[in-house]
């Protein structure tokens, strides 16, 4: 059991690391290709959470029978989510972006009740709907619309969300048995390697005279902040708490981003935002606070390892 605080403190801290990244992406994804940028993201991430791991003084021992679930939960967090968001968001708007990753929490219920992992009950069923409500009434004053132009990202990103959903589900007996920092090194590692065909020509073949600093900056913002502090916390979270507890934490991004964008760029606010954002905080209340923290059993009864 972990103290509220902290536990708000970890979802608030996500909460803002992925609406930032949300907004950097869709202005700094377009001047590269994804594939570079999804490259050097893993390249970077993978190392700095083998040095983190190494401080902390842990050992992973990694059970045979966990092998494959590891190399499962690499597909849907490397190229299954991570990949299909860089060459989504090319392809539409951020606003797009904001809106179907605010559906996770869906189809992270529709997964864990359909695993056996939760079950279905009204208060979750309210709480995500009030929080994809709010996400869709901020999105409407921001003027949400679809288009045969952005259409193809658009499917793309749903698999990127789906991608998503799937990892934080099947993710939650893994990280209960070795650790949040653990299985976010090992799904990166594995990930970065599975990656590594596909990206290291694209990385030796790339006009780095074209490449400017700033472009720099934000891929060290992917690998360091996004995939290693966010990852990080995600998982933390999922280890004291149900999936779709953690998975409504997605629905804040959407008032966060706005507000971020009022604050930094002088954005006018708006009554759909601030009834939007009440409604999401109202549905993520609901769905966090209603049930309690919530530790899953394993895939299979067996000894955690020793990680001291």
């Amino acid at each position: 059991m972990r103290p509220r605080l902290q536990i708000y403190a970890a979802m608030a801290g996500f909460a803002l690391i992925a609406s930032l990244t949300n907004v950097l992406a869709r202005e700094f994804a377009v001047r590269q290709s994804p594939y570079w940028i999804a490259f050097w993201r893993f390249i970077i991430a993978a190392p700095a959470l083998a040095v983190l791991l190494r401080l902390s003084g842990r050992r992973i021992l990694l059970m045979p029978v966990d092998r494959w679930r590891f190399v499962l939960l690499a597909m849907l967090a490397v190229p299954g989510n991570q990949l299909l968001y860089l060459i989504g968001i090319q392809q539409t708007t951020a606003t797009h972006a904001a809106l179907l990753y605010g559906t996770t929490p869906a189809w992270v219920l529709l997964l864990a009740v359909g695993l056996g992992m939760e079950r279905l009950r009204n208060w979750k069923v309210a709480g995500i709907f009030l929080s994809i409500s709010g996400v869709v009434v901020v999105l409407a004053g921001k003027g949400l619309a679809f288009s045969a132009d952005t259409l193809g990202g658009d499917m793309i990103l749903m698999m990127a969300v789906l991608a998503w959903a799937g990892y934080t589900t099947l993710g939650k007996p893994l990280v209960e048995r070795y650790g949040a920092l653990e299985v976010t090194f090992l799904v990166m590692a594995f990930g970065a390697l599975m990656y590594l065909p596909i990206g290291l020509p694209v990385a030796l073949l790339a006009d780095y005279s074209a490449i400017e600093t700033v472009d720099w900056l934000f891929v060290l913002y992917l690998g360091l902040v996004t995939s290693v502090l966010a990852y990080f916390l995600w998982y933390w979270l999922v280890a004291y708490l149900r999936p779709t507890q953690v998975a409504v934490v997605m629905c804040s991004q959407p008032p966060i981003t706005f507000l971020m964008a009022a604050a930094l760029q002088g954005e006018q606010l708006t009554a759909s935002l601030a009834i939007g954002s009440l409604i999401t905080l109202a549905g993520i209340a609901l769905t966090v606070v209603v049930g309690g923290e919530k530790r899953s059993m394993p895939f299979e009864p067996a000894r955690p390892p020793d990680t001291q």
